[in-house]
């Protein structure tokens, strides 16, 4: 089977996906099991001095910013940045995804700094994730049989328990704006939750993952069964 990072259109169609987007202003967190949760994270951003700071800046396309959000700022900024005029180059997103990926998980870890949950940690270490077919017959084991069809699946940081490290939300970024890769894209963030639920799997039956293509940000929420 082809990489979790270049699945082929057949191996997509085999995961049996249906995506719907949903616009920001339409988001129900009901439909997430999600209200309390929605309800406390506006509750204490809404109170955060720096992270209104932030909101303003963005607002104001200014470079500055309070407290653990400053330098988040600066960051967005390279992302945003055009090449000179002349120059075949795109700006710094036009060389690499890592200051996308940096921004990303320096973003979530300053919102974390306003948060009192420390039981969950961004990390910036890739998570290798394998899905084989038959699945595993010991959890989170080695695979067995080189004969069993399967991939692997790389992430680009994720939030994980402080001890167990049992990973609870998946990062996976593009240099690009979403619109340029839009079914790469799909492809691959079905790949690594399909690859996370079959070397770890759970009772529940919702994983997330959270992008960021170029500037824009996205939250994915994967709903699964049996079938």
């Amino acid at each position: 089977m082809e990489s979790g990072s270049k699945p082929s259109q057949g191996q997509f169609l085999l995961f049996r996906v249906i995506r719907t987007a949903c616009p920001r202003d339409e988001f129900n967190p009901r439909d997430f099991n999600l209200q309390s949760q929605f309800s406390q994270a506006q509750e204490i951003l809404d109170e955060s001095e720096s992270f209104q700071s932030f909101l303003d800046a963005i607002e104001e396309n200014d470079e500055s910013g309070l407290g653990f959000f400053a330098p988040i700022r600066e960051q967005q900024l390279e992302i945003l940045a055009k090449a000179p005029t002349g120059t075949r180059s795109e700006g710094p997103i036009g060389v690499d995804e890592s200051p996308v990926n940096a921004t990303l998980i320096n973003f979530l870890k300053a919102v974390q700094e306003i948060t009192p949950d420390r039981d969950y940690k961004w990390r910036y270490s890739k998570a290798h994730l394998t899905a084989e077919f038959p699945p595993k017959t010991q959890h989170g084991a080695k695979r067995a049989n080189p004969d069993v069809p399967y991939f692997t699946a790389i992430t680009d940081g994720q939030l994980q328990h402080a001890d167990s490290y049992r990973i609870k939300i998946v990062l996976e970024c593009k240099r690009y704006r979403r619109r340029k890769c839009a079914l790469q894209v799909d492809m691959q963030e079905a790949a690594q939750v399909v690859a996370w639920v079959k070397q770890y799997p759970s009772n529940e039956r919702q994983r997330v993952v959270v992008s960021q293509n170029g500037e824009e940000i996205y939250i994915n929420f994967a709903q699964y069964d049996d079938a």
